[in-house]
C-alpha cells in the first residue's frame, strides 16, 4: 500500500498493527512510500523492488507451494503511465511462477470504473487493459464496495474511481482456485461491520447523555455559568448529529 509517511514512523504503525515483518520503501516528501507487511507463518524473500513496487516470493508455513506477489504503485501522473506499464511489463516477463499482483494501479479498466468528474479518455483505459493482457493478468474480482478511491463529500463535488484491485495469471488461479484472497476480504467484511456497529451504538450513547445533560441544565437558573455549559453542551451535540448525517449520506451513495 501506499504510505505516505517516512520508514520510522511506517515501522511502528506496522508492528503496533500485529505484523512483525515487513518491507517498506521510503515516501519522497509527502507522496509516495510503500509497505509489505506480513505475520511470522509466512515466509517473504525478496526479489526485487522499486518506488512503485515489491516483488517477492511467498510460502505459507506448512506447504511446499510457493508463489509470487506484487505490490504495484501506479503513477498517478499522466505524463508518467507509461513508465508504470513498462514496470508492469518488465515484471511480466517472468511467468514461470503463479504470480498475483495487488495494490493501487491509479488508473481504471473501463469508464465505469468511475462516478463523477471528468470522463477518463478511453485511449489511457485501454493502455492499462492492454499491459494487463500483455502480462497474462486478469481481475480476481473483489468483495465489498465497488469503488476503492473518494473525493467530495457533496453530491455535485463527490468523485469515485475504483483504483485499487488485484490481479492474478493463470498459474496462481489454478493454485487457489476458490481464491483465498476473497474469502479474507469477506471475513474483513465481516469484522468491519460488527466495528461500526459498536461505534455507531457509543455515538448514540454519547447523543443521549448530550441531550440528558441540555436538559437538566436548560432547568436550572441562569447564569454565566450555566449558560456556557449550556452553549457547549449544544454544540457537541449539533457535532454528533452533524456526524450522523454524514455517515447516512455516505452510506445512501454506497448502497
Amino acid at each position: 500500500m501506499e504510505t505516505k509517511i517516512d520508514k520510522q514512523h511506517l515501522e511502528r504503525v506496522r508492528i503496533s498493527c500485529g505484523f512483525p515483518n515487513g518491507i517498506e520503501i521510503e515516501a519522497e516528501g509527502s507522496c509516495g512510500g510503500l509497505c509489505l507487511a506480513w505475520k511470522e507463518v509466512i515466509n517473504v524473500t525478496l526479489r526485487n523492488f522499486s518506488k512503485n513496487h515489491i516483488d517477492v516470493m511467498v510460502k505459507e508455513e506448512n506447504s511446499n507451494q510457493e508463489w509470487r506477489f506484487t505490490g504495484f504503485y501506479g503513477s498517478p501522473y499522466s505524463n508518467c503511465k507509461n513508465d508504470s506499464w513498462n514496470l508492469l511489463r518488465k515484471l511480466g516477463e517472468d511467468q514461470s511462477q503463479p504470480w498475483l499482483v495487488k495494490g493501487d494501479f491509479n488508473e481504471i479498466m473501463y469508464s465505469f470504473g468511475k462516478s463523477g468528474g471528468i470522463q477518463r479518455e478511453e485511449r489511457r483505459t485501454e493502455a492499462f487493459r492492454k499491459v494487463l493482457e500483455e502480462c497474462q493478468l486478469e481481475d480476481i474480482g473483489y468483495s465489498g464496495v465497488w469503488f476503492t478511491w473518494e473525493r467530495g463529500n457533496f453530491a455535485n463535488t463527490n468523485i469515485e474511481e475504483r483504483l485499487d484491485r488485484g490481479v492474478e495469471n493463470e498459474r496462481w488461479k489454478s493454485l487457489f482456485p476458490t481464491n483465498p484472497i476473497l474469502e479474507k476480504l469477506k471475513k474483513l467484511q465481516v469484522h468491519l461491520k460488527d466495528w461500526s456497529g459498536s461505534i455507531k451504538k457509543k455515538r448514540e450513547g454519547l447523543k443521549k447523555k448530550l441531550t440528558k445533560e441540555l436538559e437538566v441544565l436548560m432547568a436550572k437558573e441562569s447564569d454565566d455559568d450555566t449558560i456556557a455549559k449550556i452553549i457547549g453542551t449544544r454544540v457537541d451535540l449539533n457535532m454528533e448529529i452533524d456526524r450522523d448525517e454524514i455517515y447516512w449520506e455516505q452510506r445512501a451513495r454506497v448502497n
